[in-house]
């Protein structure tokens, strides 16, 4: 088992290079097609955070009976299906990721893993949770789909045959490897669960750029051997854009002691070329 940040590596091709695929964020109040396991809604409500931004939460609260709304888990199978295989081209790297803002208001760790089922009737399940303590800050998780990290728990079907069409998605809490939440009194919260996209051209690598330190309390040193025109851009994980501007300097330092704790992506362009990093800010 590990303890991660949060993502989840999506494979789809598009021409953006920030972009969501799919997501929810509940700041107009719903559910956002979430559910239990049985697809009811018993112990799911979203609340406002006391943020003073008007942002709010989905409450997963487990009653511990042997029902979908006993059961710490939740299922989603509108916003999240589709190809998630990616169409390798040549043009780009596809790189995305699904990012999962959640708190554990428990007394007890939550093993979190990600649930996928596809059309031909097959589910994978993450094979290693990712282990969140208490605590009564937001955790941001990381599960890899580039790097397949499932186990297959039903049908005959495959982690490929899986990506060509996945018709739900589940975020679960189980120490063992299952498919279904365990059945048990308990509660969490998710701000927001978004699939983010990123891509790289070809001609302009990741290696060309090294950012430190990462994560970050104030300032973000991104430094290259490439001497031209650089322009950077700060996006926050719903895509918006948070800064930008243009520097030839192979050292540039970022001030981002004013940004909210969490998950970025600072894209380089470079002569029409770009590669986007991930930071941290803490």
């Amino acid at each position: 088992m590990k303890v991660i940040y949060t993502s989840i590596l999506f494979l789809f091709l598009t021409h953006s290079v920030l972009s969501q695929f799919g997501g929810t964020n509940f700041f107009d109040g719903t559910l956002n097609d979430w559910t239990n396991e049985d697809d009811t809604i018993t112990g799911l409500t979203v609340l406002p955070n006391n943020d003073g931004n008007n942002t709010k939460f989905l409450q997963k609260i487990s009653d511990g009976s042997n029902t979908g709304a006993g059961r710490l888990s939740i299922k989603n199978a509108v916003r999240f299906s589709g190809d998630y295989t990616c169409n390798n081209q040549g043009e780009i790297d596809c790189l995305g990721t699904i990012n999962l803002i959640l708190k554990n208001l428990n007394a007890y760790n939550l093993n979190m893993r990600l649930v996928l089922s596809g059309s031909d009737g097959t589910t994978l399940v993450s094979t290693n949770a990712v282990i969140v303590s208490p605590s009564n800050e937001y955790n941001f998780i990381e599960f890899n789909l580039l790097d397949p990290d499932f186990t297959v728990v039903s049908g005959s079907g495959s982690v490929e045959s899986v990506y060509q069409n996945v018709t739900s998605i589940s975020i679960i809490h189980n120490s063992n490897i299952t498919a279904e939440g365990e059945t048990i009194e308990g509660v969490f919260e998710i701000d927001a669960i978004e699939i983010i996209q990123l891509l790289d051209t070809p001609d302009l690598k990741k290696s060309s750029f090294e950012i430190y330190p990462n994560p970050t309390k104030d300032l973000l040193t991104v430094e290259s051997d490439i001497l031209s025109n650089k322009t950077f851009t700060v996006f926050d994980v719903l895509g918006k854009n948070i800064l930008s501007f243009k520097s030839k300097n192979s050292l540039v330092n970022f001030d981002m002691s004013k940004l909210n704790s969490g998950v970025y992506f600072l894209k380089i362009e470079v002569d029409g070329k770009f590669t986007t990093k991930k930071f941290i800010k803490i």
